[in-house]
Parts: C-alpha cells; structure tokens; sequence
C-alpha cells in the first residue's frame, strides 16, 4: 500500500494536518485501510479509517514528527517514518 499525505498549518497555530489517500501498487485506492499516525516523540496514536475514495484525515495535529502506518487484510503494511509537521508547513 501506498499513503500520500500533506501537512498545513490551520489559522496560524501551531497544529498541522495529515491527510492523504491509500492506494495498492496498480494505483488504485484502498478503502477500508487501518491508518494510524503516532507522535514520534510523545508516543500519542490517532487511528482512522479510508473512506470509499481511499481518502483519510488527521485534522489538528500538534507539530512534530510523525510515524504513518496502513494496514489493511491482504495488503503488505505500509509505513513511513519522520513526517515532520511544522507551522505554515505544506507538503504533499
């Protein structure tokens, strides 16, 4: 599996987001998907679910460097590490 992801900064705060689409090798997006973002320093997990389309969102994150799993029954576990989300941040 395949994660996009972006980081912005919301209204000036120092909080951030992720958000991206899950897809399989071909390009084709994955519903269903087990996503999981986790504070490399503090160790605090947020997990949601792809929508139909694939898509997920982390809204209001605190910045910081972030580890990003996908997982999902018949697919190989996605995972990236040291997703820095910083203020005014925008990354895709």
């Amino acid at each position: 599996m395949l994660v996009t992801h972006a980081s912005v900064d919301l209204l000036g705060q120092s909080i951030a987001e992720i958000r991206g689409v899950v897809q399989d090798e071909s390009g084709g997006v994955v519903p269903g998907a087990t996503v999981t973002a986790t504070n490399e320093l503090t160790g605090l997990q947020r997990t949601t679910v792809s929508d139909s389309g694939g898509r997920f969102n982390f809204p209001s994150l605190l910045v910081g460097s972030y580890r990003v799993e996908a997982t999902l029954e018949g697919f190989r576990k996605f995972s990236t590490s040291s997703v820095r989300l910083s203020a005014d941040d925008i990354r895709q």
